[in-house]
C-alpha cells in the first residue's frame, strides 16, 4: 500500500473508534430482548489446536448500539482464517484472553438501534463480523447494520452463512484491488479455481465481464464445468 492508502486507512479507523466513543452509553441490554441474561458461546482462553483450547461456556447476552441489530444466530461457518487465529497465526492482532471466534453467521433480527435504516426485526440476515469484534460461535450477536444484508429468497441459512468472508474476499480482490471493470475486455487468471474463494471468483468474473477465465487447481474440469453451467461456454 502507498503512503497515502495508509493514511486513508489510519483516519478511517481513528473515525470509526471516534463514533464507538461518541455512542459507547447508547447501549441497550440484549437480555431484555431475549428473556436472559446468558447465552452459549464458543471461547478460546489460549492459542493452540481448536480441538484442545475451544471452549462451550456461558456468556453474557450482548448488549446493542444505536446503529447495530441483535441477531440470534442460527447458522455460522468456519473458515481457514478462524482457525489460524485460534492457533496464534495473527500475533498483530491481540485478540486478548476468552476471545469469541467466528466471522460468518447468519440469523433471524431480534432487535434494532434507533439509527438503524434498512434492517427489520424479523428478517433474516447473513454478514460477516469486524476482525476485532469475532464471536459468531454463540446463541445471540450483535453487530453493525454495515456488516449484514437480508438472506436472498430460496438461500438457506445454511449457505447465507457460508457466504460473507469468501465472497467479500473475492470482490475486494477482482474488483477493489484488481481493477475488475463492468463491460470492459479482461482475461483473468484464478488461482485455486475449485476453492471456495476460487469459485466464487468464477461467478464474479462472469456476472462482471463474461469473459474468458483461466482457472488452476486440482479440480480443474470441475471449475471449468461449473462455469458452463452457470454461464454458458468458456473460451481455451
Amino acid at each position: 500500500m502507498t503512503p497515502l492508502q495508509w493514511f486513508g486507512v489510519f483516519a478511517v479507523l481513528m473515525a470509526a473508534v471516534g463514533f464507538g466513543i461518541q455512542h459507547v452509553n447508547q447501549a441497550i441490554d440484549g437480555a431484555g430482548v431475549v428473556g436472559k441474561t446468558n447465552m452459549q458461546a464458543v471461547i478460546f482462553a489460549k492459542n493452540g489446536a481448536p480441538s484442545d483450547v475451544l471452549e462451550m461456556v456461558s456468556a453474557p447476552v450482548p448488549a446493542y448500539r444505536s446503529w447495530e441489530v441483535l441477531v440470534e444466530v442460527q447458522a455460522a461457518s468456519l473458515n481457514p482464517v478462524d482457525y489460524k487465529i485460534i492457533e496464534g497465526a495473527f500475533s498483530l492482532f491481540d485478540f486478548g484472553l476468552n476471545h469469541r471466534p467466528g466471522f460468518d453467521f447468519s440469523g433471524k433480527v431480534l432487535a434494532v438501534g434507533d439509527g438503524v435504516k434498512n434492517i427489520r426485526v424479523g428478517d433474516l440476515v447473513h454478514g460477516m463480523t469486524w476482525v476485532h469484534k469475532t464471536g459468531s460461535l454463540a446463541e445471540y450477536l450483535a453487530i453493525d447494520e454495515s456488516a449484514i444484508n437480508v438472506v436472498p429468497d430460496g438461500m438457506s441459512l445454511q449457505e447465507a452463512a457460508a457466504l460473507p468472508l469468501v465472497a467479500l474476499t473475492s470482490f475486494s480482490s477482482m474488483v477493489t484491488l484488481g481493477g475488475l471493470t463492468q463491460g470492459k475486455a479482461q482475461r483473468v487468471l484464478v488461482l485455486g479455481g475449485s476453492s471456495a474463494t476460487g469459485m466464487m471468483a468464477l461467478q464474479l468474473v462472469c456476472s462482471i465481464i463474461i469473459a474468458c477465465i483461466q482457472c488452476t487447481g486440482i479440480l480443474f474440469n470441475l471449475t471449468v464445468s461449473f462455469k458452463i453451467l452457470m454461464f454458458g461456454g468458456c473460451q481455451p
